[in-house]
C-alpha cells in the first residue's frame, strides 16, 4: 500500500481499549503457563482482534 493510499479511520478508544486488556490479559496467563508457542499465541491475538473490529 503507498502512502497516499492510507486512509484515516476513526478508532473507538472503549473497544481499543477492551482489546488491549484481553491481549495483555492472555499474554500474562501464558506467561504463567507457558500453555501457547509464539504461532499460538500469534492466533490467539488475531482472533482477539478479530473479534473486536467492526
Amino acid at each position: 500500500m503507498l502512502s497516499d493510499e492510507i486512509q484515516k479511520v476513526q478508532i473507538n478508544e472503549q473497544k481499543l481499549n477492551q482489546m488491549k486488556k484481553l491481549i495483555i490479559s492472555a499474554e500474562r496467563q501464558n506467561i504463567k503457563t507457558g500453555e501457547f508457542s509464539t504461532q499460538d499465541m500469534v492466533k490467539n491475538v488475531r482472533k482477539i482482534v478479530e473479534k473486536n473490529v467492526e
